[in-house]
């Protein structure tokens, strides 16, 4: 939290204090009244609202991970909107330095969100900052269509969607997207963008 503390971007929250008492830990940070980004998305989005807080997010993992941290739990429900419509990024309870380039998560052990969370985080692999690029990649996808790319009945069964299914075709009037999409979804992590940064760069060559 220390290093989080030292990370000022105008879309990564800010936090005051933090401690803990006997049966508690508490965190401290701004006030949201606007609500989530989950919120947000199931009143539906325009192209153009979804294209800019894509741009935001990818801004603020630039920061994160120039820190050398990796989020680890990228959602809908971990950005937070401010009244004036700027997006924050929230709970950092499972955030990593990235060590060597990579984080380890413990074998057998799955952190994150199902419906959010990449191949190589729901396997217990070792993971980089192309593990949010993915989470990232869902977000936007959910934002441009309104599902989710990749989903199903159980824990296990959404996971193994993430692992096996194709990924989805955007529509006609969404196709200029699918490029962006593909390289951010990309199941193996070296076929990914290798950063938010030429993720944000591919994006500005479109005409959106």
């Amino acid at each position: 939290r220390e290093l989080l503390m030292r990370i000022k971007h105008r879309a990564i929250v800010d936090v005051y204090d933090w401690g803990h008492g006997e049966h508690f830990r508490y965190i401290v940070t701004e006030y949201f009244p606007s609500g989530s980004l989950e919120l947000r998305i199931r009143n539906l989005m325009t192209v153009k609202d979804s294209v800019d807080i894509f741009v935001q997010i990818a801004g603020a993992l630039v920061a994160i991970h120039s820190a050398g941290l990796c989020h680890r739990d990228l959602k809908p429900a971990n950005v937070m909107m401010r009244q004036d419509g700027r997006i924050v990024v929230i709970d950092f309870g499972l955030a990593k330095r990235v060590v060597g380039g990579k984080h380890l998560t413990n074998a057998g052990e799955v952190r994150g969100s199902p419906y959010y969370i990449s191949p190589e985080q729901a396997e217990g692999s070792p993971v980089d900052q192309r593990s949010d690029l993915y989470s990232l990649g869902v977000m936007f996808y959910e934002m441009l269509t309104g599902q989710r790319p990749f989903r199903g009945s159980t824990v296990i069964g959404i996971i193994q969607s993430h692992r096996n299914d194709p990924i989805p075709t955007l529509a006609p009037e969404l196709h200029r997207f699918q490029r962006l999409i593909d390289g951010l979804l990309a199941k193996d992590p070296n076929e990914r963008f290798p950063s938010a940064a030429t993720a944000l760069s591919e994006l500005a060559r479109m005409k959106v």
